[in-house]
This record gives structure tokens, C-alpha cells and sequence, in this order.
């Protein structure tokens, strides 16, 4: 899709060279969760803390007496019982709910895989929670629970804000450029690493488990005559600091920097600057130079548009942009704000997410599952547009619907589909 030589971007722009490549701002943010935890196998306590989570998802939850066991441990101790969820592979910020429901049922998951190896006589069942219980009651796990669940929330947020049909164009750039500060500032800070290390000790403690003491690993001398200048870790903390906490880091940091470079990035910025007629010099000169209007007269028609007593819409968001095109085509001033209104027209068919089109991708399987599938494709469009357009649909007064069938002959009421 993105290939420069011989991508569906490259055919594209051989048809017309002024358009632009838009890689969908919510799917970059996806890929670099993506690229910083599984791209490295080298940090092996991020690579293999998901597939715990799974591991213990398909084990507590593929079986109905396992659930019920985590159930009634929950209501003993008296506490709420939070469901826990499957890893998505596309969308990995949903991810920060799984890791949100083994931190918080931690003790209540470590007691029920107890209960059901006392309980149980299948031997494969004890074996995989014996395994699961050894697992979570590793240093590397829970530094990793602890370690995880912050990064998680806030690429979350982000997310759900890139995904948004009204998407807020100054603030979801603003939101990209602050997750990325908050990495660096935990990459900076030791005060972040302290915290979240001691957290993981604290939960060490309050489960009876004992730390770990780190590993002694004899000096290689393939390496080098000079094995003194070899590094060994001297505690755990030393370890997970340097072995995973800074590399996934210094991925996400450098993700970000790299996916969010993109040409449109620095346009969107300034059309949400625009939109809201607070725009400097710079951002004024990306939009002229793009969009082939005259620099002064953009400037000019801004000041204008600034100083109208009227009433004019307002705001950065995407609705903003058809509110403009409609202002002035209504007003009768397309003509005199000509480099101004052109700017919106050629900005209105740049997209900034395909999160809309990827949602209607995934309702199709909801629609066309194994009962219907041999549906007609005119009963399958006709199902598609109604459950892509349920706010549309729910407004639709089914009493007129029927009143309108009854008052048809019944004739055309067989040509009805």
C-alpha cells in the first residue's frame, strides 16, 4: 500500500503527483505498540508477558468451573470481580483493558489457580495452572504488569481520540505530541522507574513471594581477552531497568518520532490552526505552498475573516471544515476568500483516520456470519447500510414505515426486497 516505487501510493501519484499518502494516524500509534513489543525479542520480559496474559485468559476463561471458582474466591474476600479479556492482534491499545483486569484480580486469580489444582483430577489442568501460577509469581511478570499498565492508558486515550468520527484536529496532534513527552519524561526520570519497581516489590510482599536475587553469570572469554570490562547486573532492579524497561521505551519514543513525521502531519496542524483563524506565518506558508494559493492574499482573507463582526463557525475539529465550506458558499463570499476557501476544499478530501471505513469492515462480520451466508448481495448491502447507520436508522419512526407499506398496492409490495 505505502511502497514509494511500486505501492498503491506510487500508482496513485502517477496519476496525480499533488496528492498525498495518509497513513491512518490511529493505525500508526497501533504499530508502534506493535514494533515495541514484539519487533525486539531481545526484551524478553515484554515479549513473553502477553503471551501470559493470553495464556491465563484461554485457561480461566475457556472453562465455565474455572470461571465459577474466581467468582465465588471474588465474593469471599469481598471484592468486584473485574472479567478478564483476550489480547486483540489488531488493535493493541484495547490491550490495556487485559492487563487493567489480571492487575487489578491479581490475588483472587493466584488463590483460584490454588483451589483448582486441589480440586482438580485432570492432570493436564494441574500442570498449566501450576505453570501459570510460577509465572505470575515472577519478578519479570509483575515488574512488567506494573510497568505495562501505565504506557497502556495513555496510548489508550490517544487511540480513542484518533478514532473519533468528530475528530478534534489541534488536540489529537497535541495528544500524540504529549504521549510522546510523558515516554520521554518516564525515559528521563528516574523517579518513574523507582516508582513503578517498588510498586512491583510492594505486590511482591503483600502476595508472601520473595525476590529474587539477580543472576551471577560467569565472565565469556570468546569475547574478549578482557572479560573484566563485561557488564553483569548486580540486583533486579539494575537488570529490568536496563534489559526492559529503557529499550521499550526508547522504541515507542522512536516510533513516535519516525510514524508521526509524516508531510500531512505538519499540514493537518495548520489547517486546525486555520480553522480556528490563530495561524502564524510558517503554518500559513505549508498551506500555500501545498495547496498552490498566493501566501499574501491567504494572509489577507485570515485577517478579514478574524476582524467579521458576524456570526462564523468556530473551532479545529473536522465538522469545522464543512461548516466553512458551507458558510461561504451560503454568504455568496467563495468568490472574495478565494485562496481561503480553497485551502478548506483541498484539505476536506485529505483523510486523518480510516478508523470509519475499518469499523464497517468489521461490522460485515457481524452481519454476514454463518447463518446468512448465503444472503443475496442486495439484502447484504441493504443489512450493511442499516447496521453501519444505526444512529441513522434508530431515528426512523417504524409506524410510518408500515403505514407507507400498508398504503402500496401488493403488487409493488413484492418488488420490495
Amino acid at each position: 500500500m505505502s511502497g514509494c516505487t511500486v505501492g498503491v501510493q506510487m500508482k496513485c501519484k502517477e496519476r496525480n503527483s499533488e496528492i498525498l499518502y495518509v497513513h491512518c494516524y490511529a493505525h500508526c500509534l497501533n504499530l508502534i505498540l506493535v514494533d515495541a513489543c514484539t519487533s525486539s525479542k531481545q526484551n524478553r520480559t515484554v515479549f513473553d508477558f502477553f503471551d501470559v496474559i493470553q495464556t491465563l485468559y484461554a485457561f480461566m476463561e475457556g472453562s465455565p468451573v474455572r470461571h465459577a471458582v474466581m467468582e465465588k474466591i471474588s465474593q469471599e474476600v469481598g471484592s468486584q470481580l473485574n472479567t478478564l479479556k483476550s489480547l486483540s492482534n489488531t488493535r493493541w491499545g484495547c490491550r490495556a483493558e487485559a492487563v487493567a483486569a489480571v492487575k487489578q484480580n491479581y490475588s483472587i486469580i493466584l488463590q483460584a489457580l490454588q483451589e483448582i489444582i486441589e480440586t482438580t483430577r485432570l492432570a493436564d489442568t494441574k500442570i498449566k495452572a501450576r505453570g501459570l501460577i510460577h509465572e505470575l509469581n515472577s519478578l519479570k511478570f509483575i515488574f512488567a504488569l506494573h510497568m505495562m499498565h501505565p504506557i497502556l492508558q495513555m496510548v489508550v486515550k490517544v487511540s480513542k481520540a484518533l478514532e473519533a468520527p468528530d475528530l478534534n484536529l489541534l488536540t489529537v496532534m497535541t495528544g500524540v505530541k504529549s504521549l510522546r513527552n510523558s515516554l520521554a519524561a518516564m525515559r528521563s526520570g528516574p523517579e518513574y522507574f523507582q516508582s513503578i519497581f517498588n510498586d512491583s516489590v510492594k505486590m511482591y510482599v503483600e502476595n508472601d513471594i520473595s525476590i529474587p536475587p539477580g543472576k551471577k553469570r560467569k565472565p565469556s572469554t570468546r569475547i574478549d581477552d578482557t572479560f573484566e570490562s563485561q557488564h553483569h547486573f548486580d540486583a533486579k532492579e539494575e537488570q529490568e531497568r536496563i534489559t526492559s524497561f529503557y529499550p521499550l521505551l526508547d522504541s515507542m519514543i522512536t516510533g513516535t518520532d519516525q510514524r508521526f513525521e509524516q508531510e500531512t502531519c505538519k499540514i493537518v496542524t495548520a489547517m486546525g490552526k486555520l480553522l480556528s483563524l490563530d495561524i502564524g506565518r510558517d503554518d500559513t506558508r505549508i498551506i500555500a505552498n501545498k495547496f498552490k494559493v498566493s501566501l499574501d492574499k491567504l494572509e489577507t482573507e485570515v485577517r478579514l475573516l478574524w476582524g467579521y463582526d458576524g456570526s462564523i463557525p468556530k473551532g479545529s475539529t473536522t465538522n469545522t471544515t464543512r461548516e466553512w465550506l458551507d458558510w461561504l458558499k451560503e454568504s455568496d463570499w467563495s468568490s472574495m476568500f478565494q485562496a481561503f476557501y480553497k485551502s478548506i476544499q483541498c484539505f476536506a478530501v485529505l483523510p486523518v483516520t480510516s478508523s470509519s471505513c475499518e469499523r464497517a469492515f468489521s461490522k460485515l462480520a457481524h452481519v454476514k456470519n454463518k447463518l446468512r451466508s448465503t444472503m443475496s448481495q442486495q439484502c447484504l448491502d441493504s443489512l450493511m447500510i442499516l447496521y453501519i447507520e444505526q444512529e441513522l436508522a434508530s431515528s426512523v419512526n417504524y409506524n410510518d414505515v408500515i403505514e407507507e407499506f400498508r398504503s402500496i398496492t401488493p403488487g409493488e409490495q413484492c418488488l420490495i426486497p
